[in-house]
């Protein structure tokens, strides 16, 4: 392949597995005249530096402007993809408002959709007795990976000395000797809420009335939080500083005034985002005529054993 051409009498529209809702135009150098095929992965340069592998949705015969990027690769030797596939990934862009190269990042395995920033790792299966010899730049990886347990593709073509590594990669991965390792980035993060609970030393009833004493001469704020922190607790264990604050319109200093005496150890605890949620039940509420005809005409239903199915316009009361 000749890096410097830059006209090429056939060239490729790919999708990439970014998601966007378009595709992308690249030559086709002489060295793959009539090998490349709809349905089959090419390797591209999106951007400056990131190679992807990309989807060949069309082939394309004349000569292209001397912007045109050449395809780096070719990475299969027959299409992954038939018509069927791309027609029906069309639909569900068209039907579900989604880019085209959303559906191609959800539909094909990771072992499919490599880019200069996938992860590779040893196959968990790989012992070495099945290779016992493989060749040097093969030898390499593997050693490296059972000292790094992770590469990402362009450090293995640092590590190689070379830009073209996907077919290398494939072949390591069809033989099960690599896998890509996909990661799943937890959009998750747990709720955590500041509690507090008696001090040891506090727990005793003198000290309690002791403390009582100081606190109502000198900080009557503080002796609030105290109150209403013994009003919510059992034994002495953790309450929910919101709570505490709250049950008496107090303020969070004095609270943290309470802590930094050592009467209040405060603590950040994991908890549950549905708690509370449903601490409200509306019960008061009376339904409309047709919502109460609705109802009746349901309950008969039930009672014969039924099935009742609702239909009503948004916004009309089925709830």
């Amino acid at each position: 392949m000749d890096p410097k051409q830059t006209k090429f009498s056939q060239a490729v529209q790919v999708i990439l597995p970014l998601a966007i809702d378009q595709t992308y135009s690249y030559g086709i150098p002489t060295d793959w005249l009539g090998k490349v095929k709809v349905g089959m992965r090419v390797e591209v340069q999106f951007g400056k530096r990131r190679t992807y592998g990309a989807l060949v949705r069309h082939v394309l015969d004349g000569e292209f402007v001397q912007a045109t990027k050449p395809i780096i690769n070719v990475l299969d030797e027959e299409p992954i993809m038939d018509e069927v596939h791309f027609r029906f990934w069309e639909w569900m862009a068209e039907y579900y408002m989604c880019p085209i190269g959303a559906i191609m990042i959800a539909a094909l395995p990771a072992g499919l959709k490599m880019n200069s920033e996938t992860t590779i790792r040893l196959h968990p299966d790989f012992n070495g007795e099945e290779y016992p010899t493989l060749p040097p730049q093969e030898d390499l990886i593997v050693e490296t990976l059972e000292n790094r347990t992770e590469l990402k593709l362009e450090e293995i073509r640092s590590l190689l000395g070379r830009k073209q590594v996907y077919r290398l990669i494939k072949s390591m991965l069809e033989r099960e000797i690599l896998l890509v390792s996909e990661e799943l980035k937890n959009l998750y993060r747990e709720k955590r809420e500041f509690f507090v609970k008696l001090s040891a030393e506090f727990k005793e009833e003198q000290v309690q009335r002791d403390l009582f004493d100081q606190l109502e001469k000198r900080a009557p704020k503080q002796l609030q939080i105290f109150m209403s922190y013994l009003s919510l607790s059992r034994d002495g264990e953790f309450v929910k500083a919101s709570q505490v604050v709250k049950k008496v319109e107090g303020t969070t200093a004095a609270l943290n005034a309470l802590v930094k005496k050592g009467v209040f150890e405060k603590q950040k605890i994991k908890v549950s985002r549905l708690d509370d949620k449903y601490d409200e039940v509306i019960i008061d509420f009376r339904l409309t005529e047709e919502q109460e005809v609705a109802k009746k005409n349901i309950s008969e239903h039930l009672s014969q054993g039924k099935v009742a199915l609702v239909h009503g316009v948004t916004s009309s009361g089925k709830t």
